[in-house]
């Protein structure tokens, strides 16, 4: 195992992780900045986007930089050509579909972003850049998953070091004040894992997601839409959201962009849908948060000494859980029927009928 970060690459993150709130909010949020937040809420997916919303190498080169690659880095620059070049063959050979020749042929990929972003999403060349894009997508993550299988690591050292890397970020943050007054991650005991598991039917210990957790607390409402803007842009990688996992009462996405006067970015293909539902059944109705589960990506050669397949690229994700909210939410989050003692006695008692009654338990209203 290797215990020291690489020098260059500590520079790097805090390089990146400088940007102010207020920097940001002068240089602008972006359209590619609102879409990453509405599918941060929302729990969709890149893959059914029908377009995407790059307009610079610049914002393609930051993004790039979130999923630690480095356009400027050779060995970078291999591993998405590989990809781009999987893609393709997948693309043509097994869906016979046909991918444009001026895409096919792009010598910079990077390109590619900015095809997938022109609005005219019946050209044909928008539409080879964006299915070869979400076929990327894929492919990175299935390599990355067969890349963890392959290395000889214990999942309890790569939580440490994604828990150490998201909370490198939180000191660059708290540093620029970016509106947060409290982050701090925590893990979830074993205790609590074995309740999880009785307490639904349907949670196996593959889909516990919240093992590593991190909360977050604004100072208002309105750096919300800051915050999240500031975490996609620097601490994980949007598209990386897992689907069908976010939970969103808190705020609207239209109410975010309404404090700074920013119009609702056009439909992409999604049905504009708020997700209004508690994130947990044992939480009291009137418990409010933003909750979502990321991939978070790590450097496989910072974490083990052993060679692996070159082929499958250098990264590997971990899952871990965001939740956040404002400081009067959060007060109000503690109070009368949402502490959070009753919530794991409500917890606790779904778990004691399941085993005692099975399927014969009656649930609450």
């Amino acid at each position: 195992m290797l215990d020291k970060e690489n020098s260059t690459k500590s520079q790097s993150t805090s390089s990146q992780t400088g940007l102010s709130m207020q920097a940001m909010l002068v240089n602008g949020i972006g359209l590619s900045d609102l879409e990453a937040v509405r599918l941060i809420l929302s729990g969709n997916s890149v893959v059914d986007w029908e377009r995407a919303n790059f307009r610079t190498f610049e914002e393609v080169d930051r993004f790039l930089q979130v999923l630690h690659l480095s356009w400027a880095d050779v060995g970078d620059r291999k591993r998405i050509r590989r990809v781009f070049e999987t893609s393709v063959h997948f693309l043509e050979t097994h869906l016979e579909m046909t991918c444009v020749e001026e895409v096919r042929s792009v010598e910079d990929v990077r390109t590619l972003f900015l095809w997938a972003s022109d609005y005219d999403v019946a050209s044909p060349r928008q539409t080879s850049a964006c299915i070869v894009l979400k076929l990327m997508h894929v492919l990175q993550h299935l390599d990355s998953a067969e890349l963890r299988h392959q290395a000889p690591i214990a999942e309890e050292y790569l939580l440490t070091h994604a828990e150490s890397q998201i909370l490198r970020c939180k000191e660059a943050m708290m540093e620029a004040n970016p509106g947060v007054l409290e982050f701090y991650g925590s893990r979830k005991t074993r205790d609590s894992i074995i309740s999880k598991l009785l307490a639904k039917k349907e949670d196996v210990a593959s889909t516990v997601f919240d093992k590593l957790r991190f909360r977050i607390i604004t100072k208002t409402r309105e750096d919300l839409l800051p915050l999240m803007v500031w975490l996609q842009r620097v601490a994980f990688p949007y598209n990386f959201v897992i689907p069908g996992q976010s939970h969103n009462n808190l705020l609207r996405f239209k109410h975010m962009l309404k404090t700074y006067d920013l119009e609702i970015p056009p439909s992409n293909g999604i049905a504009e849908v708020d997700v209004v539902d508690s994130p947990n059944e044992f939480s009291s109705s009137t418990y409010r948060v933003i909750n979502f589960i990321v991939d978070v990506p790590v450097c496989i050669h910072q974490v083990v000494e052993h060679p692996v397949d070159e082929h499958l690229g250098k990264l590997v994700f971990v899952m871990a859980e965001f939740q956040i909210v404002d400081a009067e939410t959060a007060v109000s989050n503690e109070e009368g029927d949402n502490s959070h003692l009753l919530y794991k006695e409500r917890q606790r008692v779904r778990v004691k009928e399941r085993l005692q009654y099975g399927q014969h338990v009656q649930k609450s209203e």
